[in-house]
């Protein structure tokens, strides 16, 4: 044991840290395999000890090799002071303090939930560049089509004070888009379970195994899925107590005939009942000239007015 620490007097230059593997091995234990073979083989040197250390030098080189040296640090067993030392290397690399910090990952912010308000921004600015493209005489793929249709009907119903409800809502013209329930929204106890349809599109007639597409059947089937088991059975709870809770509707977004020329489309609703049949007219609600959208206000018997001239 004596002549132990008289090497690691003689090696205090050396690489390998032989104070600390001190402190954190009983001495019983070490070997020389354990040792940084530089440092043995200089140990040796100066000893002048055939019989010892570098007779003990030779009988290790038949051993298997010891762990790679990284970073002027052996891999040798954890101990609880090193895991300290480790759990604050990343803050000294990246010249930070503290204990936590922000994910370093640029993609980290991208791949969390978005908030509504962010949502509502990015449909906006996709809506709008949508307008550019179509303005410019660009033709939209369906996909488009119908993803524009989805986030122009969001918008609509924000504006008329409900909350969208539904998950996975549609942010971008390039968005892989999604079978079922385009939109459920709510306004106080007052639910809107909605379709969204672009140009000629219409609401499927053909009888499925669930039922006729958007009849309260079919709706049922989906709910779960676009809202979530809780939420779903509010509204059919809401729907149970009182079926005016729960309305079933279309919007329906139309570029005029004429479009390239007077530059306006129109987006309306209509109302289906419980078998999803159409029930009622269909009634214009909003109407876009040259991108930018104007709301209307329908005062009944055919007459709209736009809804800014009606509140003044």
């Amino acid at each position: 044991m004596n002549a132990f620490f008289k090497c690691a007097e003689l090696g205090r230059y050396a690489e390998f840290p032989l104070k600390v593997m001190s402190e954190n091995f009983p001495m019983d234990n070490i070997t020389l395999n354990q040792l940084d073979r530089s440092l043995v083989k200089d140990l040796a040197a100066r000893q002048g000890n055939p019989g010892g250390l570098e007779s003990g030098l030779k009988e290790s080189a038949k051993s298997p090799e010891m762990p790679e040296v990284k970073n002027n640090k052996s891999e040798a067993p954890e101990t609880p002071e090193s895991k300290k030392i480790d759990a604050k290397a990343p803050e000294a690399e990246n010249g930070q303090s503290g204990e936590s910090k922000e994910p370093l990952d640029p993609e980290a912010k991208e791949n969390r939930e978005m908030t509504q308000d962010e949502i509502n921004a990015k449909q906006r600015e996709a809506i709008k560049d949508a307008f550019g493209r179509i303005l410019r005489g660009e033709k939209l793929t369906n996909l488009e089509k119908g993803n524009l249709c989805e986030m122009l009907m969001d918008q609509y119903y924000i504006s008329q004070g409900y909350t969208p409800l539904h998950k996975d809502r549609v942010t971008s013209l390039d968005d892989a888009g999604h079978h079922g329930l385009d939109g459920v929204y709510q306004k106080g106890d007052k639910y809107v379970i909605a379709d969204a349809k672009y140009d000629r599109a219409e609401v499927n007639s053909k009888e499925t195994q669930d039922g006729r597409q958007m009849s309260w059947d079919w709706i049922n089937k989906r709910l779960d899925d676009a809202v979530g088991k809780e939420k779903a059975d509010e509204i059919r709870q809401a729907r149970e107590e009182n079926p005016d809770n729960v309305v079933t509707q279309i919007y329906h977004f139309k570029p005029d005939a004429d479009f390239e020329n007077n530059r306006s489309a129109c987006g309306s609703l209509y109302h289906v009942n419980e078998d999803g049949k159409k029930d009622g007219p269909e009634i214009a609600v909003e109407i876009y000239q040259d991108g930018e959208r104007v709301e209307l206000y329908y005062k009944g018997n055919g007459r709209l007015d736009q809804a800014d001239e009606i509140r003044a």
